[in-house]
Order: structure tokens, then sequence, then C-alpha cells
């Protein structure tokens, strides 16, 4: 399952990010702070960003959104 962890730099969302990766799915972390030195692949962007969001789930195609 492809899952897209929203805030996945934070306390919470990187928690939640391992938990999924942990059960075996393939994580995307979308955050204004990810950094290419993060955990999990991810791209510093904001879910306030209407046209990169379209983007990313017609490439990426994420089962899940958390």
């Amino acid at each position: 399952m492809r899952c897209l962890v929203t805030g996945g730099s934070g306390f919470i969302g990187r928690h939640v990010a391992r938990r999924f990766h942990e059960g075996g799915h393939e994580v995307l972390v979308l955050d204004t702070r990810w950094t290419p030195g993060d955990p999990f692949p991810g791209e510093a962007a904001s879910v306030t960003d209407e046209h990169r969001l379209r983007e990313l789930f017609a490439e990426w195609r994420p089962d899940v959104v958390a």
C-alpha cells in the first residue's frame, strides 16, 4: 500500500510514517520542513498547494493519506 503522510517531519507524522513503513508499506512524506536527510522519502511542499497536491496524487497515486 502507498501511504502519503502529511506533516511527516513532525513528531506525530514521523511516528505515523514509521508505523506504515514497519508494516511493509511504501511511505512518502509531505511537509514544508522535509529535507533529503529525513528518514523517509518525501517532498518539501504544503498541503495548501492544491496544484502540487494534484500533481503528486497523479504521479504517486497513494492508497492512503494520513
